[in-house]
């Protein structure tokens, strides 16, 4: 698996995803449409705002990138 640091057997080992998250709320982002990373067939959005699933809107693209083990997101 290319990012091992994606997945974990139990919550505890989530940092980097938890880190992501807290980026995504910061900057105001409502959910991320991904693929899996348990799946290679499978799709996964993470919601950051609970507002986002009951108020279902295009509010622009963002562009996340991986460098060096760190997630860059781009309005």
């Amino acid at each position: 698996m290319e990012h091992r640091d994606l997945v974990s057997e139990t919550e505890a080992g989530y940092p980097y995803c938890q880190e992501q998250a807290a980026t995504a709320r910061r900057l105001e982002i409502d959910a991320f449409l991904t693929k899996s990373a348990r799946n290679s067939e499978g799709t996964c959005v993470p919601v950051f705002n609970r507002k986002a699933l009951s108020n279902a809107r295009n509010c622009g693209l963002f562009v996340a990138r991986i460098d060096s083990g760190r997630v860059y997101i781009e309005k």
